[in-house]
């Protein structure tokens, strides 16, 4: 197929880009997204802030570079009825299908751009903060363990957590080594650390 469209002209493009940007110094700490859908025919920008505190939308912002047609601005304003949703693909779907005939087809494919984003995000927040330099396969100037080991380390400690463990390939569990997983057993899967880092963040009871 690659040599089969050398010499043909491209016919349509269709690109999604979400950027993270976290604001931890703030109380409690958040995140902001920026979600790009571009094709010859529309240029759409979302984006939307996250409470850490909580895991859900607080704010959006929908900005339009280009759209077919005048009647798609009208459905924009109905996305503010998102805040309060939680940031996962599950439950935003549900929210958005709610919407039914007064939403935009591509704004709700953003939104799960925009959810992928923030949850792959969040998990590699976590770990380099969780797991030790001298493990971690993308600091190798820290320690000496060689590459490999900290590879197999690493894929070890995802496949830990229930959620992950069989959900891909790379994950099969009849994959895993007992000695590997030995190696990291001390350290909390990233489900848990997500629990962790809402409660971290929310504001201490009785205070406002």
């Amino acid at each position: 197929m690659k040599a089969a469209i050398a010499h043909r002209e491209q016919a349509f493009n269709l690109r999604y880009e979400s950027k993270v940007f976290w604001l931890l110094e703030q109380k409690p700490a958040r995140c902001i997204i920026r979600t790009a859908m571009r094709d010859p025919h529309h240029e759409l920008l979302l984006y939307l802030g996250v409470s850490l505190a909580t895991m859900q939308i607080d704010d959006i912002g929908v900005e339009y570079e280009r759209a077919p047609f005048p009647a798609c601005m009208g459905a924009f304003d109905r996305y503010r009825d998102v805040i309060g949703t939680d940031m996962t693909e599950t439950k935003l779907r549900k929210k958005l299908e709610s919407f039914q005939r007064r939403n935009c087809l591509h704004l709700n494919e953003m939104f799960e751009v925009a959810s992928r984003a923030f949850t792959s995000a969040l998990a590699f927040l976590l770990k380099n903060r969780e797991v030790p330099a001298e493990m971690d396969e993308y600091r190798m100037h820290v320690g000496d363990t060689p590459l490999p080991d900290r590879v197999e380390m690493m894929r070890h400690w995802w496949a830990s957590d229930r959620r992950v463990i069989d959900s891909c390939h790379a994950y099969r569990s009849e994959s895993l080594q007992p000695e590997t997983m030995q190696k990291v057993a001390h350290l909390q899967p990233i489900t848990k650390l997500m629990i962790r880092e809402v409660q971290r963040n929310r504001p201490e009871s009785g205070k406002t």
